[in-house]
């Protein structure tokens, strides 16, 4: 607070000092100072400081001009007032000129300074009336010379000395001892004209003046011909209050001498302050691009020489023609050519006789210029005449007004990543042909290996089912049954896995009930599940029954068999559950997950991280104990995740194991069960069987020996010419016959029989998804996939003739 005190009564004091010595050198003989320089200092620190600090500045104005005109005149009541009245006008021109021209001026520019005077020649006015209507009170009656002489001192005193605050208190404050010796010079040069102008009374030198600010302006800038012009001003008007100069000799009264001094004074700033500023913008704008252009010198310089070091691209400049106008290192080193042999030549010379007879280097240039850039790739032609792989990057480049002035162009040489590529290609086309090739044997090894496990299984299934067995029979008859199935299952494990390796896994999702899924998967292994004395039953939250998703139910009944499976083989007591939760979203998509718990040993952490992968078992006593090839739960993994779906599980030793797959799904319409078509009643319906192998028509005709009259023929031609002879009931065609296919034979059936046509069934060794589903899409009613299952084959003779039951979704797919 006492700090802030101080403070002001210094600058009311220096505020004071300043009024005092104005008075004391140009007062004209009356209470009228011919230079306020307390109203330029004041309007110079207003222009810089905001409303409520200057406040303290105003204060300060008023009070020192109050107390030096009370030292100067002694106390007077109207000397109050005059302070005010000279704050006032210094406040009223710095907020206008805020308002007007900015909140910053800074006076190096001509606009500024020129509205800078004329705003507070504005201002002075009518304060110079309100001065002169104080002092009418006290011994000064001349009201209107009063008027005239207050405002043009005040509107001088702003003009000359604000210029000189702002300049040296703004942003350049360092600006006058930069241009210490131009201030020195102009110092001199002003001195020396000062002296002659106001020495010499004979001879009128005040043409001098102008000049001479006008030399120090070109010398110095705005700050020297702000000082010259505040200088000139104090000097002119003390001396000629003190009786110097050509003046007197032209006036008598001293107060007419003032006056036409102060418009003499009031001209140059008004002229010479606004050229001053011109000249210094002129200089600051020549002195930036004269950098600017030293800069773009440098800037060009370091980019040729950057463009130039590279050597791994191309890189040149073109005219707007095409040819080359710059050449660097890289260009040299990847075409051939030096700067010296090509600089001037059309890019043609680069590509090869049939890329330029098609017009290709004018097409390119024609789409640069249209799209601004374009990207190319193709082969190039060396000096030496060796052609190589090359990457182009064309930009068209543009002048101010959009005229096309050339191009820039960067060249690669892409020959090895060419040959790369290549190769990959070959690489690639081997690769597919080689899984094609595997895809094939797999398929054919399929078919071999189904064809014969179609006798053991339905045979050893007919023999099962035989009374007149003893035990040892029954015994020897169970084996050859599991023996079958778990080769079965190794074959579809081996070929399942090679699919999802190779990435050739197929999902065709239709609409499914996960309910009635998760009870076809128990009531498949229930059997097996009773057998050890184990519960198995299916859990269902609340409101899914009835509820359908899309999804792949073949694959996910894999998956399913595969997880309930594994509890039944690995729990010796308590319970398996299979559990099924859905959950929906707003948008109509849901996760659907399926849980398999089992009250089995559990699984310690350790091990759990090695279930999904390939070949992984337990530990090698559970591999002899419970046999399987360790590709269950990778085939899982691999079908959850063409699925887009996830597989875990959670589990302790002791506390049993809880397998899930979860995927996501969007909800559908149940899809109703089909009735029963085909012949009714008890009448025995008949079938048509055609199949090259004897085994298989023995196996078909006593599996049906009781349900069905079985007519057996072993070529598909024979099949077309019984057909239209004879009615069947069910037709079941081998797909691979010598004489005529299964599928060809079904074209010819149906094309001969019409609408009339009985369903057809494909019995088929390949029984991947796609395979099915072609068959399916070539015009099968079904499918049955070998090896045969005898429930599998009577099933679906029920379904297909009316026998009741329905043919259960992937009936033609053995599940043991």
């Amino acid at each position: 607070m006492i700090k802030t005190a101080l403070k002001s009564v210094a600058w009311t004091l220096a505020f004071a000092v300043l009024e005092w010595l104005a008075i004391a050198t140009t007062k004209d003989g009356t209470h009228v100072v011919v230079l306020r320089p307390v109203a330029g200092v004041l309007a110079g620190i207003c222009l810089l400081v905001s409303g409520r600090r200057a406040i303290k500045f105003l204060v300060a104005a008023a009070a020192g001009t109050t107390l030096a005109r009370a030292f100067a005149f002694g106390i007077n009541p109207v000397f109050l007032p005059i302070g005010l009245v000279v704050t006032g006008c210094s406040w009223a021109a710095c907020r206008l000129t805020q308002r007007l021209i900015g909140p910053r001026i800074t006076f190096g520019r001509w606009r500024e300074s020129l509205g800078f005077i004329t705003i507070c020649t504005l201002v002075a006015i009518p304060c110079g009336f309100i001065f002169a209507g104080v002092v009418r009170f006290s011994a000064e009656p001349d009201f209107l010379r009063n008027a005239l002489s207050w405002s043009l001192s005040t509107a001088l005193s702003c003009s000359i000395f604000a210029p000189v605050v702002v300049i040296s208190m703004q942003g350049r404050a360092g600006a006058f001892a930069s241009r210490a010796r131009p201030l020195m010079l102009s110092s001199l040069i002003m001195a020396a004209v000062l002296l002659l102008c106001f020495t010499t009374s004979t001879v009128p030198f005040l043409f001098l003046l102008p000049i001479a600010i006008v030399v120090v302006a070109l010398i110095a800038e705005i700050e020297g011909a702000a000082l010259a012009l505040a200088a000139t001003s104090v000097v002119a008007l003390a001396a000629t209050g003190a009786g110097y100069g050509p003046l007197p000799r032209l006036f008598e009264s001293r107060p007419t001498q003032i006056m036409v001094m102060e418009v003499f004074l009031a001209l140059l700033t008004v002229t010479l302050l606004p050229v001053a500023a011109a000249l210094s913008e002129r200089e600051k704008l020549k002195k930036k691009l004269e950098s600017a252009v030293q800069e773009s010198r440098r800037n060009a310089a370091l980019l040729h020489q950057i463009v130039d070091a590279v050597d791994d691209h191309a890189i040149i400049m073109l005219d707007a023609e095409g040819r080359i106008a710059t050449w660097n290192r890289g260009a040299e080193r990847i075409n051939g050519y030096s700067a010296d042999e090509i600089v001037g030549e059309h890019i043609r010379c680069f590509y090869p006789p049939d890329a330029r007879a098609a017009g290709t280097p004018e097409r390119l240039l024609k789409a640069a210029a249209e799209s601004d850039h374009v990207a190319d790739e193709g082969w190039r032609v060396r000096m030496d005449g060796s052609r190589f792989w090359a990457g182009l990057s064309l930009h068209a480049m543009r002048g101010a007004g959009g005229e096309l002035l050339g191009y820039s162009k960067v060249t690669r040489d892409l020959t090895a990543r060419k040959a790369h590529e290549d190769a990959l290609a070959i690489a690639k086309e081997e690769a597919q042909a080689a899984a094609q090739a595997k895809a094939d044997f797999l398929a054919n090894m399929s078919h071999e290996i189904r064809t014969p496990l179609t006798s053991v299984i339905g045979f050893s299934d007919l023999l099962w089912e035989r009374a007149d067995l003893d035990e040892v029979a029954q015994g020897f008859v169970s084996r050859i049954r599991d023996g079958s199935r778990a080769l079965l299952a190794l074959v579809n494990d081996i070929l399942d896995f090679s699919k999802i390796e190779s990435g050739q896994i197929d999902l065709r999702p239709a609409p499914v009930e996960p309910m009635l899924l998760a009870h076809d998967v128990v009531q498949l292994l229930a059997l097996q599940a009773e057998e050890k004395g184990l519960a198995l039953h299916p859990v269902c939250v609340q409101g899914l029954a009835g509820r359908a998703v899309m999804m792949d139910a073949a694959r996910m009944r894999q998956v399913l068999i595969n997880y309930v499976g594994n509890a039944v083989k690995f729990t010796d007591r308590g319970a398996v559950e299979l559990s099924v939760s859905l959950i929906e979203q707003d948008d109509g998509t849901a996760r659907l997950r399926f849980a398999v718990r089992d009250t089995g040993p559990g699984i310690a952490p350790d091990q759990q991280e090695k279930l999904f992968h390939r070949f992984s078992q337990l530990d090698s006593s559970a591999g002899k104990q419970h046999g399987g090839t360790g590709l269950g739960l990778a085939i899982c993994k691999g079908i959850a995740i063409a699925m887009k779906g996830e597989v875990g599980v959670v589990s302790a030793p002791g506390e049993g194991a809880t397998f899930w797959i979860e995927i996501p799904t969007v909800m559908a319409r149940a899809v109703p069960t089909p009735k029963p078509n085909g012949a009714q009643g008890s009448e025995r319906p008949s079938l048509l069987v055609a199949d090259d192998h004897d085994v298989n028509l023995t196996l078909v005709k006593m599996a049906l020996a009781d349900q069905a009259e079985v007519t057996v023929v072993h070529d598909g031609r024979e099949a077309v010419k019984l057909v239209q002879e004879k009615s069947f009931d069910l037709i079941l065609l081998d797909i691979r016959m010598p004489e005529m296919g299964g599928v060809e034979a079904m074209g010819e059936i149906r094309k001969a029989l019409g609408a009339s046509a009985p369903p057809l069934i494909a019995f088929t060794a390949e029984n991947d998804e796609a395979n099915l589903e072609s068959l399916i899409q070539a015009g099968f009613d079904a499918t049955i996939a070998k090896p045969l299952s005898v429930e599998t084959l009577r099933r679906c003779v029920r379904d297909k003739c009316g026998r009741a039951g329905a043919l259960s979704e992937g009936a033609g797919r053995d599940v043991a």
